[in-house]
């Protein structure tokens, strides 16, 4: 039988070979072919189709192509495939993708073959888009053919197409279940290609790879659940996670610590804030059961703990069997233990959740924080009558005085520094005598040797510090490692016990030592303090007094530091949920300031645009006024002058030309008017016109400046800064100089016009200049009486007109000039309303979303609340209780 193999690799001839046949194919067909042809019932398509594959082999592809041409038996789809091979090796691609593409035929085997090679055409021809459509459609058709899906596996890597190869890596590991595939899939998730799946097509493959082999099912599982880490899939990974874990039969003690691990990591993540209860409700009660059943009794401390938190926030929601597995294996969890480094994280956690929702954290609380989590510096409380001798001496520095009445810190910096912190921020400070809040937290940073060397940061209260009030001196034993109880007399007096029997009340586990210049009242202090450190000030000398202070705390520190960072914690989550309603509460006015503020603006505005409507037109009339006050000056003047001009007329002129000289002399007499009078005087009054318009205008700047510093008062948190441009008067002067600095009046044709009078006068002129002198005296009454007669308006509005034309031009463009003075007032306000406005509308939609969603706030506080109680139950075992502050408010 002849097998489809043997028509793929074109070997069909050899079953016309007998063995041991030493003729050349060619001949032996060529007889076959005789012998054939002699029969009654003949069929030839066989042998042609053997002829064929021998003439391809030789790479005579013309010669095969024409056998297989005619082909019509059942051979034919192949003959189909031989002839478009012979193309493709004649390198005509379109061709033979024409001949692949006209086969059809149920052979699945044909099929692939015929898809494989149009897919390698396609490749040559860089037709990338039907190569992934024929491929796809074979292994759609037959993906057991071989080497098929690792042809599609090699070309989707080429590629980088990795969601293909993703997914044929995936329906291959289903199908064929082989190891190959497996750490193909592996690979591919571990290089974080796997995330645009959905979780459930991963699922039933996991199941089998559980049962093939546990070590890769952890791989995979692994590698899948940090692809989806920061995806949209990653709760519902998680709910399906959670349900194949249960499934499963888990043995603790067959490391699963790469599993263990990830359910840590997811449970810290939805509890940092990002996740609602409504989200994750259903889905944290089952991934801390597989969390705990992934782990061993012996490091099993921090799931068994954050059961039990659970269970104490969310009663029975946990079944109880769980439970009391918990239990046991807190008590005896050896391995596990709280780390600082653990609740530094959760603090952040916090304080960036706090941010993120715009709500203020304490900055004396993260101060206190940052105290604790100082690993090198141990932290040391001063207290008694002698400590301000004793520290300026250790210190050899003048430093703590008799009216310090705030809480101190001092530690070890290259310079000294001083600061101060409060509930909204930390700043620098010149001296240590005021505070801005009885809350605040004096910060020294000193350049001294002996706080270098002996790692302590030390604490001190005010002087009066028997008689304050109980939370100013111990309300900052939360961040302490211990308390020194520094006395400077020879023996302690009543007023002495008494304070260290408050001491006694208020420091709970905290260790007490003393500096004393004797050992007289030793007995009595190991009373109170039986495991007190009594140095003797004057035994030693100051670095070994600090080396032994620092010596005698170094157990303690280590041992409550985070008993005490875990008040801290549960302070912190109070202090936010007091917030919550600040916050509210603190929107509700900012939101009221605002609109109110708004109002005022608007009001401002309205006032300030009628000021400059009212001012404008003010300033411009003043201008028009100087104007119309000279036009009635050059209306009297002017005439008057020009009649007097006939003092220029003679009896013994000469009438010929009198008209041209009596022209020029009244000319001459004008440009005198006005360079003797007329001009000086405009320019007094243009002065004095900029004097009061700056004025006026330095009368708005100071109307702005008592707005301004009136609104600063009521609204300190608003900045406005409203300055009127003064630059437009400085314009003002220079245009001004400018026109007055000289003024040359056009020559007006007075008496060289063409009305007439002068038409007469000059005529005659010409003609009784040549008669004798008693004719002329006629000529000469009659000029004089024309010039004296004359009115002149015409003349006076021409060279009125001439001579304002700049000026004019000066007045439009005042109106300009003082929108401009407005302008940068005007467009400052408009601003700060436009900024304001959107302030209120960003406020309103976060009160609106803080009302309509208060578990946005309160699930995440919840939640942190839930990390707090396990990381009390990890820090408390066998019974014992953390260290309470219970009256302890100053943090």
């Amino acid at each position: 039988m002849i097998s489809e193999n043997e028509f793929i690799r074109k070997m069909y001839y050899q079953s016309f070979i007998v063995e041991d046949e030493k003729r050349h194919p060619i001949e032996v067909l060529g007889e076959a072919y005789l012998v054939e042809q002699e029969k009654e019932l003949y069929d030839l398509s066989y042998i042609r189709f053997a002829q064929g594959e021998v003439y391809f082999h030789h790479k005579d592809y013309e010669a095969a192509i024409y056998k297989w041409e005619n082909i019509t038996n059942d051979l034919a789809p192949w003959a189909k495939k031989n002839i478009a091979d012979a193309y493709y090796e004649l390198g005509l691609l379109s061709s033979a993708e024409e001949v692949y593409g006209s086969i059809l035929t149920l052979d699945k085997v044909l099929s692939s073959e015929v898809s494989l090679n149009l897919f390698s055409l396609y490749l040559e021809d860089n037709n990338l888009d039907s190569a992934y459509r024929v491929l796809q459609e074979a292994i759609n058709e037959y993906p057991e053919y071989p080497n098929l899906t690792t042809i599609a596996k090699r070309f989707y890597e080429e590629q980088e197409d990795w969601n293909n190869a993703v997914e044929l890596a995936l329906n291959e590991a289903a199908r064929t279940a082989s190891i190959d595939w497996f750490d193909t899939l592996i690979n591919y998730c571990k290089a974080g290609h796997s995330n645009v799946f959905s979780p459930d097509q991963f699922i039933p493959l996991l199941r089998k790879l559980y049962e093939l082999d546990q070590p890769r099912f952890k791989k995979l599982t692994s590698f899948i659940w940090e692809g989806y880490q920061h995806s949209d899939y990653y709760l519902t990974w998680l709910d399906y996670i959670n349900q194949i874990m249960k499934d499963f039969e888990i043995d603790p003690y067959d490391s699963w610590h790469m599993i263990s691990s990830l359910y840590q990591e997811s449970y810290i993540e939805l509890t940092t804030g990002k996740y609602l209860l409504r989200d994750i409700g259903q889905i944290m009660p089952k991934l801390l059961i597989n969390w705990f059943n992934t782990t061993t009794p012996s490091n099993g401390l921090a799931p068994a703990a954050a059961i039990l938190a659970w269970n104490d926030i969310f009663p029975s929601t946990i079944k109880s069997v769980i439970v009391k597995e918990a239990i046991i294996v807190l008590e005896k969890a050896h391995n596990d233990t709280l780390t600082l480094d653990e609740c530094y994280l959760f603090m952040n956690t916090m304080i960036e959740w706090a941010r993120k929702n715009n709500i203020e954290t304490s900055q004396r609380l993260v101060w206190g924080f940052n105290q604790l989590f100082d690993k090198e510096t141990t932290n040391i409380l001063v207290l008694g009558k002698g400590k301000n001798t004793f520290l300026n001496s250790i210190l050899e520095e003048e430093l703590i005085g008799y009216s310090l009445s705030t809480f101190t810190s001092i530690q070890y910096g290259t310079e000294l520094e001083l600061y101060e912190v409060t509930d909204m921020g930390r700043s620098p400070l010149e001296t240590l005598d005021h505070a801005t809040s009885p809350d605040s937290i004096f910060e020294v940073a000193l350049p001294s040797s002996l706080l270098l060397n002996s790692g302590l940061r030390i604490y001190t209260t005010g002087l009066n510090e028997y008689f304050m009030e109980k939370r100013k001196t111990f309300g900052y034993l939360p961040v302490v490692d211990g308390v020194l109880f520094v006395n400077n007399g020879e023996s302690l007096d009543e007023n002495d016990y008494d304070y260290l029997t408050q001491i006694k009340q208020s420091v709970k586990e905290t260790p007490v030592h003393f500096v004393l210049p004797n050992a007289f009242d030793q007995e009595q202090i190991k009373e109170y303090f039986p495991h007190a450190v009594i140095l003797h000030s004057r035994a030693g000398r100051k670095d070994e007094i600090l080396a032994s202070i620092s010596s005698s705390f170094v157990y303690e520190k280590n041992n409550f530091r985070l008993e005490k960072i875990l008040f801290l914690l549960r302070k912190t989550i109070t202090s936010l949920l007091k917030k919550r309603v600040d916050a509210e509460n603190k929107l509700l006015e900012s939101i009221s300031r605002d609109e109110e503020y708004i109002t005022r603006l608007n009001g401002f505005v309205n006032s300030l645009s009628d000021k400059e409507t009212e001012q404008g037109q003010d300033i411009i009339d003043s201008f028009a006024a100087v104007k119309t006050e000279l036009n009635r000056v050059l209306s009297e003047k002017i005439p008057s002058i020009l009649k007097n001009c006939s003092d220029f007329i003679k009896e013994d002129s000469n009438f010929n030309q009198l008209h041209i000289e009596l022209n020029e002399n009244m000319n001459a007499e004008i440009q005198s008017l006005f360079d003797e009078e007329i001009l000086p005087d405009l320019t007094t009054s243009l002065q004095e016109w900029i004097e009061n318009s700056n004025q006026k205008l330095t009368d708005t700047q100071v109307y702005l400046d008592e707005m301004s510093k009136s609104l600063a008062e009521v609204y300190p948190e608003k900045e406005l800064s409203l300055l009127c441009d003064f630059k437009v008067v400085e314009d003002w002067r220079r245009d001004i100089n400018r026109m007055t600095y000289r003024i040359q009046i056009e020559k007006e044709n007075i008496m060289l016009r063409h009305n007439p009078a002068q038409v007469l006068l000059k005529s005659a002129g010409k003609v009784l200049g040549l008669l004798p002198q008693k004719q002329q005296a006629y000529l000469y009454n009659q000029y004089k009486r024309y010039v004296e007669n004359e009115s002149y308006v015409d003349i006076t509005e021409s060279i009125q007109s001439k001579f304002w034309i700049q000026f004019d031009f000066f007045r439009k463009s005042l109106q300009q000039d003082i929108n401009l003075f407005y302008q940068k007032p005007l467009k400052e306000l408009s601003k700060t309303i436009d900024e304001t406005k959107n302030q209120v509308k960003v406020s309103n939609r976060t009160l609106t979303k803080m009302k309509t969603n208060p578990d946005v706030y309160y699930d995440p506080l919840k939640l942190f609340e839930t990390r707090l109680v396990q990381f009390e139950r990890m820090n408390v075992r066998n019974g014992e209780e953390s260290i309470l502050y219970e009256n302890l408010h100053n943090l």
